[in-house]
């Protein structure tokens, strides 16, 4: 689930399976897991709903005020399972090893590169979020 267009298309062509708008319903969807990334309790409702009864719900995003709520009722209702991640765990060493193998292509998700003295255009690039990924080069 993606707001932005460009992003739900980057997704579909990485291979995702499904590619929904935040407003799509998701009601017993029957995915066996939903992560969510965004840090929002929007997030975390349409990850809840789109599990199957007996579903896990992984919370990797970081809420804007350390606080996330959902509705109870639907996770008791489905018996779900809620996993709350730390995302930074042992994840550098894996995901430079998996980038050193070449088992990901890492270059297609960058949509500019920037050299340090274009910082403030390239942050504010970034800001808008128009492409998927802004690098600055010193």
């Amino acid at each position: 689930v993606e707001p932005l267009p460009h992003r739900r298309e980057a997704a579909a062509g990485y291979g995702a399976d499904e590619v929904a708008e935040p407003d799509a319903d998701l009601t017993g969807y029957g995915a066996d897991v939903a992560f969510e990334v965004a840090g929002t309790d929007d997030a975390v409702r349409l990850a809840m709903q789109s599990v199957r009864p007996g579903g896990r719900v992984v919370l990797a995003g970081i809420p804007d005020h350390d606080v996330t709520t959902f509705p109870a009722s639907l996770a008791r209702r489905k018996g779900l399972t809620i996993a709350m991640v730390r995302r930074m765990n042992d994840v550098y060493p894996r995901a430079i090893g998996l980038a050193a193998r070449g088992a990901v292509a890492l270059d297609p998700l960058v949509s500019r590169r920037a050299d340090l003295d274009e910082a403030v255009t390239a942050f504010a690039t970034a800001q808008r979020r128009v492409g998927l990924k802004v690098l600055i080069v010193p």
